[in-house]
């Protein structure tokens, strides 16, 4: 049975440099001890780990210094889970497949559908040709893993719902997630006001980039955290804040825009209607768009 380093550096392809090997093998060691720490009861061979392991850090130039930054906890599980131990996959399921089947019923999908996906995933996540380590191997460490599984899952929503009868980023089902519900003053100054802020609304959404617009859907219909978009689009949490941010100013700007041109108001009543309707909007766009 060959070592932790041994099995590292066959899934490697290569030999580890004498004084590089040494560290490895020390900080192998330590995962795989901190790690069944957190599982005691899932039996995990020194082979099947450090195999595991390799895959994900294939490539790496730094390898001791991308060891020590890997999560013990996870690594044991998805190095049990690529065995195929039932009990493993079981708690995997558990910790990360129930947050990934939330996000896909927010998406509105039928159950049937839902189910349907999430066996698509497993399949892609743990399935390997023999002799090879399953795609779950190559996701631990690069990232939260129940973001990314939640992540994988909402890309395959997606894409099974790209020809649905109504699109998620369809700007009336938007403007309906945004839930801008009238209150007395508003209704006091006219009933047509709901209508031609709807409509000012989802003109200026659709003349927002694709880009913008699978954002603002990612974040809104599908619930994904700041975290979740900098992950999706490989950029920092800052980079999409700021994004949202950008995407929030544009459609309120537009909307009160196109609004006060629409009812032909005049300038103290356009100053009026756009104080108030802002004040919905600020709301709204402040329940869903802040950044956690």
């Amino acid at each position: 049975m060959p070592s932790p380093v041994e099995a590292f550096e066959a899934q490697l392809g290569a030999p580890l440099p004498a004084d590089e090997r040494t560290r490895v093998a020390a900080a192998l060691a330590e995962l795989l001890h901190r790690g069944r720490l957190a599982w005691p009861d899932l039996a995990v061979t020194d082979e099947a780990f450090a195999g595991c392991v390799a895959v994900r850090l294939r490539g790496t130039v730094r390898l001791v210094d991308e060891l020590s930054a890997l999560p013990p906890d996870d690594l044991v599980l998805v190095a049990a889970c690529a065995r195929g131990d039932a009990g493993a996959l079981q708690r995997f399921e558990e910790r990360y497949f129930r947050p990934a089947r939330e996000a896909l019923r927010k998406m509105r999908l039928d159950a049937a559908v839902i189910d349907d996906l999430l066996q698509r995933l497993r399949e892609r996540l743990f399935v390997a040709p023999a002799g090879e380590h399953p795609r779950i191997c190559a996701l631990v460490g690069g990232g939260d893993l129940g973001a990314l599984v939640r992540i994988a899952a909402v890309r395959l929503g997606l894409n099974a719902a790209r020809d649905d009868r109504r699109s998620d980023d369809d700007p009336e089902a938007l403007f309906e997630r945004l839930a801008i519900e009238l209150d007395p003053e508003t209704e006091l100054i006219a009933a047509h006001a709901r209508s031609a802020l709807a409509k000012a609304f989802t003109d200026t959404l659709a003349a927002l980039t694709a880009r913008d617009r699978t954002l603002l859907r990612l974040h809104l219909v599908h619930g994904l955290s700041i975290d979740e978009i900098g992950a999706t689009f490989r950029v920092h949490r800052s980079t999409a804040a700021r994004w949202l941010a950008k995407i929030r100013s544009d459609l309120e700007e537009g909307t009160l825009k196109l609004l006060q041109e629409r009812l032909d108001l005049s300038e103290g009543e356009a100053a009026s209607l756009a104080r108030l309707l802002q004040s919905r909007l600020e709301i709204s766009f402040s329940r869903v768009l802040a950044p956690e």
